[in-house]
């Protein structure tokens, strides 16, 4: 097993067509216009016209769902708001199934004529989550067809380790952290290997209680158990969307490195009895 003090880890994951309300995306008509002096937002009906660029173009959506090995189509949420002095005087959220093989997609929008608009969208794969797309300012000004591009990217992040783990250590010297503030990152570390994604594998495998042996780094804190012989901790990565994105209905959706129910084996570490184990026990190699 490698060692190394930062370990960077991207996913990367299919890119499709979305098919929005109202169908593909090439047809935007006008870019979005730099600000005009003339231009007028006075509420009445407009029109706004999306346009999402996959990261990966031209690959299926299809993927299996790992819970049941059945097909499974891509869906994604879209998001449009506004706010006025702090409040939210608009939103529309959009649930649009994926096509297959084509590198954008496209949702057309009638909202009134105003400055501010944000939009989010979320790509998901049953519980998995692929892509997400942020603008933060769109104007839509009246009698106007405005068009704006925004891309989508993959879930990733960066995970730190220490060089090494010792007994007792705290579990807070593992750390991920996921760019900007879209997406959030949590490592699951146990003493034994688990076969199901995140918390409901890892507790299966690692009972907790008085002398747990696993946590979820980012949400409990605890500490790394005492050991006499240099014992492997085992872990994964999950990267979930920040937001209102995802329905009530929906458990929420995390990408996982590796996704254990795909067949992909978790990594580990080596946990050492003490500073100097090594230096002690020269002929000990590790797997």
């Amino acid at each position: 097993m490698r060692k190394n003090s930062t370990l960077l880890i991207t996913f990367a994951l299919v890119s499709i067509l979305l098919a929005g309300c109202v169908g593909g995306g090439t047809g935007a008509i006008n870019p979005n216009p730099p600000a005009d002096p003339d231009a007028i937002f006075d509420g009445s009906p407009t029109h706004l016209s999306l346009i999402f660029e996959r990261d990966i173009p031209g690959v299926a959506s299809l993927g299996l769902n790992s819970a049941s090995n059945e097909v499974t189509n891509e869906i994604a949420y879209v998001k449009t708001t506004r706010f006025e002095r702090g409040q939210q005087v608009y939103s529309v959220t959009r649930e649009i199934e994926l096509e297959e093989g084509v590198r954008t997609f496209s949702v057309d929008n009638q909202l009134p004529a105003a400055m501010g608009y944000r939009t989010t969208a979320l790509v998901l794969r049953g519980n998995e989550f692929i892509e997400i797309g942020f603008s933060p300012q769109i104007d839509a000004p009246a009698k106007t067809i405005t068009s704006t591009t925004i891309p989508m990217v993959k879930p990733e992040y960066t995970l730190t380790f220490p060089e090494k783990l010792y007994s007792g250590g705290s579990v807070r010297q593992i750390k991920a952290n996921a760019p900007g503030d879209l997406m959030f990152a949590y490592v699951w570390i146990g003493l034994n290997p688990w076969d199901r994604n995140g918390t409901s594998g890892l507790w299966a495998a690692n009972p907790g209680g008085t002398n747990p042996t696993g946590w979820i780094v980012g949400a409990v804190h605890g500490f790394l158990p005492e050991v006499t012989e240099p014992t492997k901790l085992y872990y994964q990565v999950g990267v979930g969307p920040r937001g209102d994105l995802v329905p009530d209905e929906r458990n929420w959706p995390d990408a996982y490195t590796p996704n254990v129910e795909n067949g992909e084996e978790l990594p580990y570490v080596w946990i050492y009895p003490h500073p100097g184990w090594e230096d002690e026990n020269p002929d000990w190699q590790p797997e």
